[in-house]
């Protein structure tokens, strides 16, 4: 068993996603999952064979859902990176995949306190993002993009105050 975990396995190249302590443990258990493609969505329960109505995107209807789908060229999700490049004041954010959405919290800003900031806003839009999902499939619900772009504020600014308070 300690062999399957020996460093000599090949990591080249691998995406290693450092943990954000300034949010909820399941957001970065989540961003992970997310990232490695783990989140079952509708593309991978029919890829699974689970019966399901439809593989459509729950949100937009247009496209099948899949991770980069509903993260990235979702309208909904692109609206959303664009509300927080507006709010963040930075130039617009145009990602294809939840690995480049990960990538920005390093890339985007060099003062430390203003990443760690910007690395909240990503996690919880992340987590922002399925939570409406969840809530349209699993809630009825109808999705309202104002309430997104306003609940990933409320969260981000919660777990700023959290970690403010901590240090």
């Amino acid at each position: 068993m300690r062999g399957l975990l020996s460093p000599a396995q090949n990591t080249v190249g691998a995406f290693i996603l450092n943990w954000c302590t300034a949010v909820h443990l399941k957001i970065n258990i989540f961003a992970w999952r997310t990232e490695l493609d783990r989140i079952p969505t509708r593309q991978a329960l029919f890829k699974r064979k689970v019966n399901i109505n439809s593989v459509c995107c729950p949100l937009c209807s247009k496209n099948v859902e899949s991770v980069e789908h509903l993260f990235t060229s979702c309208f909904y999700a692109t609206m959303l990176w664009g509300y927080i490049s507006t709010w963040c004041k930075i130039p617009p954010m145009y990602v294809f995949s939840v690995r480049d959405i990960l990538k920005l919290r390093e890339a985007i800003l060099e003062d430390t306190k203003k990443r760690k900031a910007f690395e909240v806003i990503i996690l919880v839009a992340l987590w922002s993002i399925r939570k409406l999902r969840n809530k349209v499939v699993f809630g009825g619900k109808r999705v309202v993009l104002w309430r997104l772009y306003e609940e990933r504020k409320c969260t981000s600014y919660s777990c700023s105050i959290v970690e403010h308070m901590e240090t």
